[in-house]
């Protein structure tokens, strides 16, 4: 009963407009300014539980490089198809998605002629992206690596929200059988690519923007009041979890003396360079410190 959680913000161990110490132990009271007090007898299980931030990976897929033809002045016509899914945003690139997983398919061509080396078809592939990427959807980008025979292209999403579900390279062939226009050019898949799924971060400056607060005009503003407790753009946070019980008297059920603890979550973020710091004040608070991965 009286669930609550709340969360801050804490830049800098001195709070700049009054200069004022934004964290201090008095006895048995941990005191955080423009937060809260709180009594370490309260602290349920005498424990705080903090967990390190850790910036994002990003989902990546790498292609062999596929062979050029051999006949006298041939050329082959390749494609990498990718579907990609977007998790935890909402772009307008994706508001046609096929499904309601989000999933949007894009496909890059591009052409190996007899004589082509592996690196000349590598760079073809760069330059395919590229072109996709400037004039279609600039959310991937692609790199080479490795030396001839084993050069590879890995082409990597641009933010932490993309995934990729399928990673094709697929090449143009004919089938002089048919008398139908479908049959007669068809792409089939030559191999498959290698996904590395990417995972978010944690208690970067994306991840407390979206997850713990909208950003109004009040917290924005030029000169806002709160502008010392908005996250930081390139700090990295750490975050520090109090479940602080306290009994709040006779004020349950009908049942004669029915008495009611209200437990209650607050949760704290700290930037890289002040954990240490943090780190003594609550083993000098009396309370202990678990680390959670």
């Amino acid at each position: 009963m009286f669930n609550y959680t709340n969360n801050t913000i804490i830049n800098s161990n001195i709070e700049p407009v009054s200069g004022l110490n934004t964290y201090s132990v008095s006895g048995d009271i941990l005191k955080i300014l423009k937060f809260g007090e709180f009594n370490k007898n309260n602290v349920v299980d005498s424990t705080v539980y903090s967990r390190s931030g850790y910036e994002p990976t990003y989902s990546t897929a790498t292609f062999a490089v596929p062979a050029a033809p051999t006949g006298a002045g041939a050329e082959t016509i390749y494609r990498l198809k990718l579907t990609l899914r977007q998790y935890g945003n909402a772009t307008s690139v994706y508001a046609n998605a096929a499904s309601v997983y989000m999933q949007k398919p894009i496909y890059i061509e591009f052409k190996a002629s007899t004589g082509d080396t592996q690196d000349q078809i590598a760079d073809a592939i760069l330059a395919a992206v590229k072109f996709y990427q400037s004039n279609l959807f600039p959310y991937i980008k692609a790199t080479k690596a490795g030396t001839a025979p084993n050069i590879t292209v890995t082409i990597t999403s641009a933010d932490e929200y993309i995934l990729f579900d399928v990673a094709e390279v697929e090449q143009l062939v004919s089938a002089t059988v048919s008398v139908y226009p479908d049959d007669q050019n068809q792409y089939v898949k030559v191999s498959n690519g290698t996904i590395v799924k990417g995972k978010y971060g944690f208690g970067t400056y994306s991840y407390l923007m979206r997850s713990l607060r909208l950003p109004t005009l009040e917290a924005l503003r030029f000169g806002s009041p709160t502008l010392s407790e908005m996250p930081v753009v390139g700090s990295l946070y750490s975050q520090y979890t109090i479940r602080y019980r306290v009994n709040r008297g006779v004020l349950g059920s009908d049942a004669v003396g029915d008495e009611v603890n209200s437990i209650t979550t607050h949760v704290i973020w700290l930037p890289t360079n002040l954990i240490g710091t943090f780190d003594d004040l609550l083993s000098s608070w009396g309370v202990n410190v678990v680390t959670i991965a």
